[in-house]
């Protein structure tokens, strides 16, 4: 399976493009239950995020490092039988270049959807299937939480290939996903809890 993938934008003239899975179907992952506090184990089904407005892409899930979106022409997702893509034309802004330089480096590796679950079921395995969800963001992010996000990072001529897929709900209260020496310089609400928790 092909990860996310960085090449050069030689139409926009930004830093790079991004393209990869935002969400392997069926991909099996333990997240914390935000009601419970416990973990389970959890699976999204296919084609759970249908209709979605202008999703934004952040910087590790930061609401106020907004990179692009759908509406700005930088965002393009596309959904299959197996998974969602995302296809992410970076920017000639600090951000932009950033985010392109991190994904090069291999600091962030891999997209990630912050969602709101709207129907489950059960799993025979205890676990819990996400048949619909509410997609809020695509994050640009450096943590998976999926087995198939694991990084493997190929250098090309073009840029970094590496695999991912990461839908990410930090309990409650968590300090999410992003870390403190990642992210200095950016807001200061950096290492809160993820914005569509708050």
């Amino acid at each position: 399976m092909r990860g996310l993938e960085l090449r050069a934008d030689l139409d926009g003239g930004g830093p790079g493009l991004l393209t990869g899975p935002v969400v392997v179907y069926g991909d099996l992952a333990r997240v914390r239950d935000e009601q419970s506090g416990q973990v389970v184990r959890e699976r999204i089904a296919a084609r759970a995020f249908q209709g979605w407005g202008n999703v934004p892409v952040t910087l590790q899930h930061e609401r106020e490092a907004v990179i692009t979106d759908v509406e700005s022409g930088g965002l393009s997702l596309t959904d299959g039988p197996h998974q969602l893509r995302a296809q992410v034309r970076l920017p000639d802004t600090a951000l932009g270049r950033l985010a392109a330089n991190w994904v090069e480096r291999g600091t962030l590796s891999g997209f990630s959807a912050a969602f709101v679950p709207e129907t489950e079921t059960p799993e025979p395995d205890g676990g819990r299937r996400v048949q619909r969800g509410q997609l809020l963001a695509v994050g640009l992010v450096d943590v998976a939480a999926y087995p198939q996000s694991r990084v493997l990072r190929v250098r090309q001529d073009d840029g970094c290939v590496v695999t991912w897929c990461t839908p990410l709900r930090p309990r409650r209260g968590q300090r999410g996903m992003t870390q403190r020496p990642l992210l200095q310089g950016l807001p200061h609400h950096v290492g809160q809890a993820p914005w569509w928790m708050r």
